[in-house]
């Protein structure tokens, strides 16, 4: 599947409902990104799941029409720097992969709604994320992160955050002031119990729907 010809890859195009031009190569035991796809830069949604792909080209910036990149279930490490370069992509799925990190070039996809960076094994974000101000939706499930970035407030779209089962004690204060955040998700985590009582505090005074079970969070008072 690697080597596909021009031909074969057109075969795998086609238009979803909402007029959107699909490129679906998921579930293919893909190891790398057939040659030629990135040449296809009038694809819109480029769906890659279900592979077994280690990395992403560089040339993955040449695609510049993408508004949906799909990565889930692969075995990703890393992202290109040059995935900042996608300016007008609007959702990006990168869960179950292998990533430790996330390149400061994130900070220039400021067309973002939704990230998905669930099951993968990142320790810390960058502060570039804060750039991502039409972002509503970030998951960040299942990660060993232990702290967020300072910044957060600058997040004021967001509406959805799920940061369940990582290594968190605390958590940003400035999460008072997304005055548009619905859902707020950190089941599994080590919260301090100072840590939970300005979180039911903030959802007290915010209507934040906290989707947790607090006999599973571990508080440790510190």
């Amino acid at each position: 599947m690697e080597n596909n010809s021009a031909m074969e890859l057109r075969k795998k195009v086609y238009k979803n409902t909402k007029g959107q031009t699909v490129l679906h190569l998921g579930g293919r035991k893909l190891t790398m990104v057939p040659h030629g796809v990135t040449e296809m830069i009038h694809i819109v949604v480029l769906n890659l799941e279900l592979n077994e792909l280690t990395e992403l080209p560089r040339s993955i910036n040449q695609m510049r029409n993408l508004k949906e990149l799909k990565l889930t279930f692969n075995e990703l490490t890393e992202l290109p720097e040059s995935i900042g370069e996608l300016i007008n992509l609007s959702y990006l799925k990168v869960s179950c992969n292998r990533l430790s990190a996330i390149p400061r070039s994130i900070k220039n996809l400021k067309k973002l709604q939704k990230l998905d960076l669930d099951d993968n094994r990142l320790r810390d974000l960058p502060e570039d994320i804060s750039a991502l101000e039409e972002l509503r939706v970030l998951n960040l499930n299942c990660n060993l992160l232990s702290e967020l970035p300072k910044n957060t407030k600058r997040l004021r779209k967001l509406k959805k955050l799920y940061l369940s089962h990582n290594r968190l004690k605390e958590l940003p204060t400035e999460l008072e002031n997304l005055e548009d955040l619905q859902i707020l998700n950190v089941n599994g985590n080590l919260l301090t119990s100072e840590a939970m009582r300005k979180l039911k505090k903030l959802m007290a005074e915010n209507k934040i729907s906290g989707k947790r079970k607090y006999s599973s969070v571990t508080a440790t008072t510190v």
